[in-house]
């Protein structure tokens, strides 16, 4: 179940954000499980530093492996200078989403994150996820992308692209399932490439 927000008035991000950057509230939105479990979708802000090194410490080492490829410590993927580059962003060529959820006091907590990163002198861009271990399986990550294939067609991009390790499954079928087409394998790695008919306007 997904319903969309109506497009918000401009919202800067906190302190340290670029006033004349509108934060992207229009891209908030809604999702549901079958289970009944309820997020809450929007752009990344600049103040979410903290629930993201809370986020980070959820994450099993199986996880941040299929994410980044490699062995990340905890202390370096929630270093604040790391962080802070990730959380304020560059909206008209970056996009990030998380997906937020009331936790037990009911203070709001992180259940994911997905970025879309268009690709200089292209008119494609890279898309990428990270779900948290107890959220994964619930149909989470596939609307994340969905959400992130509308934004990139609004923004007139031609092509999404995905780079993924071959013994990703659940993310390689993700993928599949969306229309994408995947290039040969180099190495650990696959590029999976879906190609857009852009719709303009937000």
């Amino acid at each position: 179940m997904t319903c969309e927000k109506e497009p918000a008035s401009p919202d800067p991000q906190g302190s340290g954000s670029d006033s004349r950057v509108q934060y992207p509230g229009w891209y908030t939105s809604e999702f549901q499980t079958k289970e009944g479990t309820h997020y809450t979708i929007r752009p990344i802000r600049s103040d979410d530093e903290l629930n993201m090194v809370a986020f980070h410490g959820e994450l099993s080492e199986e996880t941040v492996y299929r994410r980044y490829f490699a062995p990340l410590r905890l202390d370096v993927r929630v270093a604040h200078e790391r962080l802070a580059k990730r959380c304020l962003l560059d909206y008209p060529n970056e996009m990030a989403l998380v997906a937020t959820y009331p936790g037990a006091n009911g203070e709001e907590k992180l259940a994911a994150v997905a970025r879309l990163i268009k690709i200089e002198n292209t008119k494609a861009a890279e898309v990428a996820f990270l779900v948290s271990d107890k959220h994964q399986h619930r149909g989470l990550g596939t609307y994340l992308l969905e959400r992130m294939i509308e934004i990139a067609k609004k923004d007139g991009l031609e092509a999404v692209e995905a780079l993924v390790l071959t013994e990703n499954f659940d993310m390689n079928n993700l993928f599949r399932r969306a229309g994408f087409k995947f290039l040969a394998p180099e190495g650990s790695t696959l590029m999976a490439r879906l190609e857009l008919v852009p719709t303009p306007g937000c």
